[in-house]
């Protein structure tokens, strides 16, 4: 068979049936024949192309061309193998001619439009599919890609209709799917993106694309847990894809996973050395820190490593205002629009920047521009509403807060703002509409809350008031001993009336004896000896100024000057004269040790150094907060120094600790070795100048972060402890001016506190000598707490209110005597006032039930007796004295969401206690609204207190870590 018509015929049907080795050898038999047999040529080349001999088959086209110019096959196959090897240019001249032939090739249609699409020219690709289509192509895959190109020219609602012909033409196009979410996510129709991109993905599991859109629009959505989780899925299957990395690490960021996006982009880091936006990213996430020049210098780097976009300069104008850097931050912004001037973010800035400026009317303008340019921008919209009121402009200030509703119905500040302004206004009843409706969406929006109970209060509605009051508050609430000798000694002892005498007998030998005065002004409180007190706190003051004029060292201790009325400036020179002194004990050590430290491993290292993890107050109340800290994200050191033996506690500690070491027969070198050896990053003091401390150990600088928290709660004036944990009513912003330290403040109070088994027993007041009928006044503070100045107040009170007594924690016999005796002098009588003994803890929270309030003293509120109160149900009323110790009863008060037994002064303090006795149906709903409220405030909530204490360790470390000086921060609240 040499015909080669023949054998070309037979090379036909071998072909057709599948037996492609025998069609080609007989089509090359042909062509050896036969060179130009132009069916040859073209048949044997869509077999070597089936076959992915490409080459060949390119080559063999040619040829046929030669003898077919004309051929439709040959141009378009020649045309897809080209563009498949990225020769476009040859590829696109191929299928003109073929569409000159025939425009109506369908097929060539969609080659040219998948060509286009891919190298960007959406218009074109366009044109293309819309003409295949007119012309009868109708495959999922070409409505699918046809929607691409819609949306890629901003034709959302074309592109729309084409998505979703394409995925009702074929439910299993993956493609379909996921350009169909992208449409809807671009339209903001993000529940509907959601669906559409899962059916991507579950018919393509290994497909990262629709992962990472998914990711985002969850992002949108507010719902950032599933979206990380699935932008880390979409990362297991493109590990170094920039974008989801850079996607992932903005959600982190977002949902305050700082260190975990840190690490995000640590490894992209590796990948991309010189991304600036993944600096931007980190620069945001130290701004959402409260890292604020951290977050300026990161900003400044990306920009310098090219991120010339308005989103970088933007942000840096942020941190940089935040910073109060008010003409820098000008600068920035002004930059962010010479590269773009419709950024409208940068305008808003620049209102902000105005605003606070004092130039109001600027401020305006430039947040009118803003949502000039993007009349979305509601926030902006507001912040001009905002101006407009201070400007006195209500009626516009309206006009504007309701258009920044139309557009975001959810903007709290909005209708926080809309509602102060028809406060402002007068209207009230519109105003508490306005903030109803804001708490519609947004519940526990401590601003709106609080605006709501101003209007409440404002009107009469005094119930309302408060209990929106408490609501506010359980959002977001609003927040200095050493001396030495026998009579000291014996004072520790508690043989009281025998240090009196040794103080009395050290002063006659040596009348300056100014270190005694203090010491003697306790030892008098102890025993309520209120005779000489005055004259004695009046010595004491007198003798801090002038030692302070001499330039001599305080004689009264830190410790001692917590529950006397002395200026906060000589308290804070006492501390930073005691601290210097324990340092300079250490001076040599520190200078030739020179401690490295560790890096941070896997977890946060936290030691705690204390005198007390044993049978202690501080001790059994810490125990619970050590109990509810995070065990899987930190690492906790227990390094005791007692001064008694450890106890059963103790061994508790030891349990609890994830290490516990007993430093107190080490050294003061050799304990800080040992912490230092163990890693520790954050070092935290709970003694300070206390009884059993070691600062000794804090001055040589074991940790890179050392704090003081809890035990001593005031400024110990030492540079080695830079850092103060405590709450804004502890130490408030006039005392904060006269601390050395940079402040933490938790957002509720500093106080840790423990859920004490109550006892079940049955008590009876006649258990404990108590009048059956009578109205109860309790104080179960030690004895030397009770002052003059309160205790006047409460007998006062006795003579006003017949059937009423005073129950007291029993002290020493001369305390008790002279108790009763200060009483009868102001007209009481000795059985108007009943002692009780100690008894064991859980029983002792059972008998607090029989007191009606109990009453917190003028210059030493209580602490743990104060909490026990509450935890028992008690109302306790306290008042914010003039000393430091007396404002633990507020910050503990606030807490327990009971501002309602808060006084701030002596005056309202004894008549918000006659007005208690008179209205006693209101200690009886308190006293009910602290049972049923205990398991949810604050101030019992030893999880919330563990969580913003590591909050804030994180935060003092990240300082650390980036090489910043410390600096006060407020620790973000939990909700």
């Amino acid at each position: 068979m040499n015909n080669p018509d023949e054998i070309f015929q037979n090379a036909i049907v071998a072909h057709r049936s599948g037996d492609l080795d025998t069609a080609g050898r007989l089509y090359r038999q042909v062509l050896a024949a036969a060179p130009e047999n132009s069916g040859a040529l073209r048949n044997l080349a869509t077999l070597l192309a089936s076959n992915g001999s490409m080459d060949e088959a390119v080559d063999l086209y040619r040829k046929a061309l030669l003898q077919i110019p004309n051929d439709l096959a040959v141009l378009t196959n020649l045309g897809l193998i080209l563009q498949q090897q990225g020769n476009n240019d040859e590829a696109g001249t191929l299928y003109n001619r073929a569409l000159e032939i025939d425009p109506n090739q369908a097929n060539v249609r969609i080659a040219v439009a998948d060509m286009h699409l891919m190298a960007g020219e959406a218009n074109v690709a366009a044109d293309h599919y819309r003409h295949a289509i007119e012309i009868g192509a109708s495959e999922s895959r070409i409505h699918a890609n046809y929607a691409a190109a819609l949306l890629a020219l901003d034709n959302i609602e074309k592109a729309l209709g084409e998505a979703l012909t394409a995925v009702k033409i074929d439910k299993q196009n993956a493609d379909a799917w996921n350009i169909l979410g992208r449409i809807q996510l671009e339209n903001g129709d993000i529940e509907q993106a959601v669906p559409s991109f899962q059916a991507a993905i579950q018919l393509r599991p290994d497909w990262y694309a629709p992962r990472l859109d998914l990711g985002v629009a969850l992002q949108r959505s507010g719902n950032l847990s599933d979206a990380i989780l699935t932008f880390e899925n979409a990362r297991k299957l493109n590990p170094d894809d920039l974008e989801t990395g850079k996607a992932l690490a903005a959600a982190q960021i977002a949902l305050g996973q700082s260190d975990a996006a840190d690490m995000v982009l640590d490894q992209l880091e590796k990948i991309h050395p010189n991304d600036g936006e993944l600096l931007f990213h980190r620069a945001i996430s130290r701004r959402a820190n409260g890292n604020l020049e951290e977050s300026v210098r990161l900003f400044r780097l990306a920009i310098a490593k090219g991120l010339n976009a308005p989103e970088a300069y933007n942000n840096l104008a942020v941190s940089l205002f935040d910073l109060n850097k008010l003409d820098e931050a000008c600068v920035a912004a002004k930059k962010a629009l010479e590269i773009d001037p419709d950024f409208s973010s940068a305008y808003n800035t620049l209102g902000n920047w105005a605003s606070e400026t004092g130039d109001l009317e600027g401020a305006r303008d430039w947040y009118l521009k803003a949502s000039d340019i993007d009349p979305e921008f509601a926030a902006a919209i507001s912040n001009a509403a905002y101006v407009t009121r201070l400007q006195g402009h209500l009626s516009e200030s309206i006009k504007l807060y309701k258009k920044a509703l139309d557009v975001d119905p959810q903007l709290a500040e909005a209708w926080s703002g809309l509602g102060l302004t028809y406060q402002q206004d007068n209207r009230f009843s519109e105003a508490l509409a306005a903030f109803d409706k804001g708490l519609e969406s947004q519940p526990d929006n401590w601003e709106l809350l609080n605006n709501k109970a101003i209007s409440y209060q404002a009107t009469g509605h005094i119930d309302e008031s408060l209990a929106t009051y408490k609501s506010a508050l359980d959002s977001k609430p609003d927040n200095p001993e050493i001396y030495y000798n026998l009579g000291n000694l014996l004072l520790s002892l508690k043989r009281v009336d025998e240090s009196i005498a040794m103080f009395n007998t050290a002063l006659r030998l040596r009348p300056n004896y100014n270190a005694v005065f203090s010491y003697l002004a306790h030892a008098l409180m102890q025993q309520c000896n209120w005779l000489n007190l005055e004259a004695a706190i009046e010595r004491i003051v007198q003798n801090i100024a002038e030692e302070v004029k001499s330039g001599q060292i305080i004689s009264t201790s830190p410790f001692s000057m917590l529950s006397l009325p002395v200026p906060a400036e000589y308290r804070l020179l006492s501390s930073k004269q005691l601290a210097a002194q324990t340092a300079q004990e250490l001076e040599h050590q520190r200078k030739s040790i020179k401690f490295q430290y560790k890096p941070k491993g896997k977890k946060l290292k936290i030691g705690y150094v204390s005198p007390d993890f044993r049978q202690h107050s501080l001790g059994l109340t810490f125990l619970d907060l050590l109990m509810a800290h995070d065990h899987e994200e930190f690492e906790f050191y227990g390094y005791g120094i007692f001064s008694n033996d450890p106890d059963l506690v103790t061994d508790q500690f030891r349990r609890v600790f994830d290490h516990f070491r007993d430093l107190t027969p080490c050294s003061h070198e050799d304990a800080a070795r040992v912490i230092n050896e163990d890693g520790i990053n954050v070092l935290i003091d709970l003694a300070g100048y206390t009884k059993g401390s070691r600062l000794q150990i804090f001055s040589l600088l074991p940790a890179p972060v050392q704090v003081h928290y809890l035990g001593y709660g005031h400024s110990l004036g030492a540079d080695f402890i830079p850092w103060l944990i405590t709450d804004h009513d502890v130490i408030p912003d006039d005392i904060a001016a006269h601390c050395s330290e940079q402040l933490v403040y938790l957002p509720d109070s500093f106080l840790a506190t423990s859920h004490h088994e109550i006892s079940k027993e049955e008590v009876f007041r006649s258990d404990y000598g108590l009048p059956e009928e009578a109205f109860v006044l309790a104080n179960f503070n030690g004895l030397y707490k009770i002052d003059p100045k309160a205790f006047g107040v409460w007998m006062r009170f006795l003579r006003r209110t017949p059937d009423a007594v005073l129950w007291l924690q029993h002290g020493t016999q001369g305390a008790e005597q002279n108790i009763l005796k200060e009483a009868q002098a102001r007209g009481v009588t000795p059985d108007r006032i009943i002692f009780t003994k100690h008894i064991p803890h859980t029983s002792h929270l059972a008998r607090l039930r029989l007191a009606d309030i109990a009453l917190d003293a003028y210059y030493h509120s209580g602490g743990v007796t104060t909490t026990d109160a509450i935890w028992a149900g008690l109302p306790i009323l306290t008042v914010a004295g003039p000393t430091p110790s007396a404002q633990t009863g507020v910050s503990v008060l606030k807490a327990a969401r009971l501002p309602e037994l808060i006084t701030y002064s002596l005056d309202e303090y004894e008549r918000r206690l006659h007005h208690l006795s008179d209205n006693r149906n209101e200690l009886v709903a308190i006293r009910d609204k602290m049972i049923s409220t205990r398991d949810d405030v604050p101030l019992f909530d030893s999880a919330r207190l563990a969580r913003h204490l590591e909050q804030g360790y994180k935060m003092m470390w990240d300082q650390y870590e980036a090489g910043i000086p410390p600096e006060g921060f407020d620790i973000p609240a939990l909700p």
